[in-house]
């Protein structure tokens, strides 16, 4: 069973890196598939790490993750791009150039808030 093709976001330091990295992609036109590849590497790299995968099991368990959280990893991200897009056009319009932690919070708040409502309703297939 495919999930929804956006996830609920945290507001915690990690989701706010990784928010600020999508904004900053969009405001000097950096490849948002780069950051996509970069994060991807990184969550699977922490998960060899934190399971104590040895070289001899790399490639095996690495599959396993991949086909176990592609879904919900495209979700995370494609939910980051949202609201990364949202700031992005807001702050654009206002000339504001940076993402306060304020910020954050205040659309993660209002993302989760109309998650049910609007994004959960978009059909992607």
């Amino acid at each position: 069973m495919r999930c929804k093709p956006f996830s609920y976001l945290e507001k915690d330091e990690r989701t706010f890196n990784h928010l600020v990295e999508y904004y900053q992609a969009l405001f000097i036109g950096t490849s948002l598939s780069l950051i996509d590849n970069s994060l991807q590497k990184d969550s699977l790299e922490d998960h060899l790490k934190r399971n104590g995968v040895g070289t001899e099991r790399t490639a095996e368990e690495a599959q396993r993750w991949v086909l176990q959280n592609s879904d919900p990893f495209r979700a995370y991200i494609n939910s980051l791009k949202i609201v990364a897009m949202f700031l992005y056009i807001n702050n654009k319009m206002n000339g504001i150039e940076v993402v306060t932690y304020e910020q954050f919070s205040k659309i993660i708040d209002l993302y989760r808030l109309e998650k049910e409502t609007i994004i959960d309703t978009i059909r992607t297939n």
